[in-house]
């Protein structure tokens, strides 16, 4: 169990994100977006039970992305600028070694926290029509850890275009990360494909 002064601190950033822009918070999410938050951490903390193989567990995942994810709007952002030159047949590879990725995180992460709880904190407007949603992850044996979606609206429910954990920008963080293997690679878009490719492994 975490320490009382422990949960007190680790809270604290929650609440200032919560709180911190005037009337940002809102009272009551849309009920699009809760029903959709709600799928998405059972989807998220149920991805690998004790007795799913590792194919189903993949599956499991695919569709989750499908459903839940803007895939190919991040994949534009992750990539930057050179996704403007990107020629129709690199952008489908890009996209999928970049989808791989995810998959290959996504199940690392459940794998080793098959015991995760995740629970709601709330909901705030961002900017360009979004929405950030807030959620607590528990561990049985380490400090909880804070994950912000940020959405999109998508017909009647929402689609994840990035992930915030405890502030950070996975999406920014790729983005940045890629822009130097090119630059490395004097722009070479197949290397970078490559190296997306293997490091999803």
């Amino acid at each position: 169990m975490v320490p009382t002064h422990r949960l007190r601190f680790l809270l604290v950033p929650i609440a200032a994100w919560m709180l911190g822009a005037p009337c940002a918070l809102a009272a009551q999410p849309s009920a699009s977006l809760r029903s959709f938050v709600d799928r998405l951490i059972i989807d998220t903390t149920t991805l690998y039970a004790s007795t799913t193989t590792d194919g189903a567990a993949r599956d499991r995942v695919r569709h989750l992305l499908a459903r839940s994810f803007d895939i190919a709007g991040m994949a534009r952002a992750a990539l930057g600028p050179a996704w403007d030159t990107a020629s129709a047949a690199e952008r489908r590879a890009f996209r999928d070694a970049f989808e791989e990725r995810i998959v290959n995180a996504f199940l690392r992460r459940t794998r080793s926290e098959s015991k995760v709880s995740m629970v709601f904190v709330g909901a705030r407007p961002g900017t360009h029509g979004h929405q950030l949603a807030a959620t607590r992850l528990i561990f049985p044996e380490r400090p909880e850890q804070t994950w912000i979606w940020r959405l999109r609206p998508a017909g009647s429910s929402w689609r994840v275009v990035d992930l915030l954990v405890d502030g950070r920008s996975t999406l920014t963080a790729e983005r940045e990360e890629y822009a130097r293997v090119l630059a490395f690679h004097r722009g070479d878009l197949a290397a970078l494909i490559e190296f997306v490719r293997n490091r999803g492994k």
